[in-house]
């Protein structure tokens, strides 16, 4: 990620002596495999092309999430954003100045009560939300190159899973089954009542 205005700060050359001089900067980079890796090296390619000279700093997991997410020590960073699991989870958390994973150091007064008040809203929250999300485009105060999607993928004897993340929503666990191997998905629950399924 490349976070904030002050960040971009050591990003872009400045005048020294009549020349253009590009800082050196520091990209941390999340190894959580080689695909991270690689393109962390890409962006940093990237950066030496346009004339800048980063230094990888390659961080394990558990560094990565000390540094960057609790201690906020880094002018750029290429990971995974904080855990968070819904909409509200990002806006409060993320987006808002004093959210605990508000890594960035971006404060922004009408952004915070934009987000709190949509929080609390009734019928008019569908607007709010559009509002938080202008400001939130309007100023740029988080930069993701790349996002991602988390695959799912359990076995057919499994029964009655269906994953729903919305509102932080976990209750599927507790419809989810196993079923008895080489048993049709169709015949269990067919003409049965949920305590002859057990």
């Amino acid at each position: 990620m490349l976070c904030s205005q002050v960040h971009a700060l050591y990003l872009y050359g400045y005048l020294r002596d009549s020349r253009l001089v590009y800082p050196v900067s520091t990209l941390s980079l999340a190894d959580f495999g080689d695909k991270h890796l690689a393109l962390g090296n890409a962006y940093a390619d990237m950066m030496r092309q346009a004339g800048f000279q980063p230094v990888l700093q390659t961080l394990n997991p558990r560094e990565y999430a000390d540094q960057v997410w609790n201690r906020r020590d880094f002018r750029a960073f290429l990971g995974p954003m904080p855990p968070v699991y819904s909409p509200n989870g990002y806006l409060v958390g993320v987006a808002h100045s004093q959210g605990q994973y508000a890594i960035t150091g971006y404060v922004n007064p009408d952004l915070d009560a934009l987000i709190l008040r949509q929080f609390s809203a009734g019928d008019d929250r569908t607007e709010l939300v559009r509002q938080t999300e202008r400001l939130m485009l309007q100023k740029a105060f988080l930069f993701m190159p790349v996002s991602g999607a988390s695959l799912w993928v359990w076995s057919d004897r499994i029964r009655d899973f269906a994953p729903n993340f919305a509102a932080s929503e976990d209750f599927y666990w507790a419809k989810m089954r196993v079923g008895v191997a080489g048993e049709s998905r169709h015949a269990i629950g067919e003409g049965t009542t949920q305590s002859q399924q057990r």
